[in-house]
Formats: structure tokens, sequence, C-alpha cells
């Protein structure tokens, strides 16, 4: 998840990143179980409901700053999709479940979330259901529509629905 503000001069890295949120596997479970109001937890809280199994992988959010570098992008892209194919080779995978913010931008990719979403299509095939919840202000894009299965966007503002939204994103 990241807000691009293109007229920014601070650099997005993988140690912004680091700062607010980079969590792998069962940290994901750990910080946003039992009614946390994040979209995460919104997650955990409807496959709970649904007897649904997760398969967390990788979770990463920066403050709201400028470009995000090639290098950058391509660290997070590769953390989410080889975490998420390992997951798939143990146990196949029945989703994909995702909360992007939707105004990502990167030197490699002015559409972060189409690169993501295009780099899973790539890995897990058209047959591989993908939904993705979307900040209230997300630019939908093209590749993002081609490339995954629903979009689910926050109504409110302050966003005081990413919770439900991800719940409706689960069903």
């Amino acid at each position: 998840r990241h807000e691009t503000n293109s007229f920014s001069n601070v650099v997005t890295t993988v140690d912004r990143f680091q700062d607010l949120n980079y969590e792998f596997g069962q940290e994901l479970i750990a910080h946003n179980i039992g009614g946390v109001r994040t979209p995460l937890g919104g997650f955990i809280d409807e496959a709970a409901v649904l007897g649904i199994e997760l398969a967390p992988t990788f979770y990463a959010n920066a403050t709201p700053s400028g470009h995000i570098t090639p290098e950058t992008l391509e660290t997070l892209t590769a953390n989410l999709v080889d975490n998420m194919w390992q997951q798939h080779t143990q146990a196949p995978l029945d989703a994909i479940a995702l909360t992007l913010h939707g105004a990502g931008v990167s030197d490699l990719s002015d559409d972060i979330e189409g690169y993501l979403l295009q780099a899973l299509r790539q890995r897990f095939g058209d047959a591989m259901p993908i939904g993705v919840t979307l900040d209230l202000h997300a630019n939908v894009t093209g590749e993002m529509v081609e490339y995954s299965d629903v979009l689910v966007g926050v109504k409110c503002y302050p966003h005081v629905d990413m919770y439900e939204s991800a719940r409706v994103t689960m069903d």
C-alpha cells in the first residue's frame, strides 16, 4: 500500500515501508486479528465467518511520499509474488485477497497496482480469483481491472469503512 505524492522529493525506498509496515506470514494475523478495523482485520474476520483458511504472505505499507524507486517496487513485488507462490506450491490457494491503495507510482511504472496484479496474474494464471480493496481516491486503471476479478473501494472519508470493504472483497 502506498499513496504516492508525485510532487514530493522524498523518494520511497524499502526503508520507508520497513518504518511503517513490513510483515511476513503469521505476523499479519497476529497484528490484525480480533476485530482490528483495518483491511487485513476485515479479511481475517470474514475468513473466520466463512470458514476459510488463510495463508498470509506479505504486507507492506509506507507513509505517503514521493515516487517508489524501481528497486523497491521490484523487491515488494518479488516478496509478495514469490511468498504467495511458495504457499501455493505447499497447499494450493483458492483465491488471492489484497489490500492496495490505488495511487502508487514508481519510476518503473505509473501504475504499481496494475504492475503488481499483472505479476500475480502471470504467475498464477487467469483461473485464480483475485480480489482487491482500494482507497477512496484510487486511480483505477485498465490494468487493474484486467488483472483482477473484484475491486472494492472504500466509500467513506475518513476511511472508517476499510474493514467492511475488505470483508465484502472476501465474499
